[in-house]
């Protein structure tokens, strides 16, 4: 058994001028990689092995996040199966400025655990 905070994962960026959309604003795109990654790298260290993403949970932008925003996301454990990770990542926008604080979102990706021959395999229950 693990401890959410075993695996829990915080990824903080900086929004530049290539993370953006032609509105000035931060592109889908690029914040989904960037869930994405925090979201593997939670997974893989409450399976300690290869971890792939299989679902992400419809999600919506709550805010804007502007050029000089700091975007902090947090991932954390959820809920885990015989194979599987539910992860939650919340993002962050915050002001470099005022220090303010908005959610951005807060979507539920499904990892599955994978063996060397890409197989699932079991992971970890939680201890919490």
């Amino acid at each position: 058994m693990k401890t959410r905070n075993a695996s829990r994962s915080i990824l903080s960026v900086t929004v530049l001028p290539e993370d953006l959309n032609q509105y000035g604003s931060l592109f889908g795109g690029r914040l989904l990689a960037w869930i994405d990654r925090v979201a593997s790298i939670c997974a893989t260290r409450h399976c300690r092995g290869n971890a792939v993403t299989v679902a992400l949970e419809a999600m919506s932008f709550e805010v804007a996040v502007k050029q000089g925003d700091i975007l902090i996301l947090t991932a954390e454990l959820e809920k885990v199966g015989r194979t599987s990770m539910g992860i939650r990542v919340t993002a962050m926008r915050e002001d470099p400025v005022s220090g303010e604080a908005r959610r951005v979102c807060a979507p539920l990706l499904t990892f599955v655990a994978l063996d060397r021959d890409g197989r699932s395999m079991p992971v970890p229950a939680l201890a919490d």
